[in-house]
């Protein structure tokens, strides 16, 4: 593919623009600009087209803990093409001078002009906070018949909590040594009541070799005694897998059998 480039002289201003693009000497994508100020106004490609149009959206600024607009710039106002309609973006502020974006008049998202965070989107309203965005971080946000919904990530401690539909799901991992990273456990709190759903145990070397799993209950896991990096057996609820030299699975029985009923079976 080729670009060509295009020269516009206004207002004593060179610019230098794409206006289209050819492959094996087809125009394959052209570009629709403004004839006045060079601006891109659509896209050509085929038998498809797309249009811009440009507004402006108030430049935002907190000065000693006050929002200030300074100024106008320039934004994109609508997209239109045949085959999606039209989507409409129109800038404003809202009473309190925070910026915000209506989409297609039926969508506003609000937002902090200096942290740059969501304050609002549509009935949804938004608290995010976060020192070191290595060591923690915290969304909250509440709909306007009263539903609220929560995540929360504590790093150095190990610990993300998750909370929607009424449902709190932790999740913590753990910190040190050759397993840190890996969960340790999930527990769910639904109507006050709290069950650990996932779980984890490690030996010295960070393998997993005790466990819990949703719907299929407790895990077991024994290793090759010749090459640490192979799983010999692995239970899983009632089925136990048996994995053979090449590390694929070599048999597999439906019953609660433990690691030494299973190694007589290889026999």
């Amino acid at each position: 593919m080729h670009p060509v480039v295009g020269g516009l002289n206004s207002n004593k201003v060179n610019l230098l623009r794409v206006t289209e693009i050819r492959e094996k000497g087809s125009t394959v994508l052209r570009v629709k600009s403004d004839v006045v100020n060079g601006s891109v106004t659509g896209l050509i490609f085929g038998d498809k087209e797309v249009d811009f149009s440009q507004g402006q959206r108030p430049q935002v600024q907190k000065i000693k803990g006050q929002n200030l607009v300074g100024g106008m710039a320039a934004a994109l106002s609508q997209v239109k093409n045949s085959e999606s309609g039209t989507k409409s973006f129109a800038f404003s502020v809202d009473e309190k001078l925070n910026p915000t974006l209506t989409i297609n008049d039926n969508r506003t998202i609000t937002w902090d002009a200096d942290t740059k965070r969501i304050l609002k989107d549509g009935s949804w309203s938004y608290i995010i906070s976060g020192g070191n965005p290595m060591e923690y971080a915290s969304i909250a946000r509440k709909d306007g018949s009263g539903k609220d919904e929560l995540w929360f990530i504590d790093i150095p401690k190990g610990i993300e909590t998750t909370k929607v539909d009424g449902k709190t799901l932790v999740k913590k991992w753990f910190l040190r040594g050759p397993a840190s990273g890996t969960v340790r456990s999930i527990t769910q709190t639904i109507n006050g009541k709290t069950e650990e759903i996932y779980s984890n145990s490690v030996d010295e070397l960070g393998r997993i070799i005790r466990g819990k799993r949703p719907s299929v209950g407790d895990l077991s896991i024994v290793y090759d005694e010749k090459d640490p990096a192979k799983i010999a057996l692995m239970n899983i609820g009632k089925i136990a897998y048996g994995y053979g030299m090449d590390g694929a699975v070599s048999n597999v029985m439906y019953e609660n059998a433990t690691a030494l009923e299973f190694r007589e079976v290889n026999q």
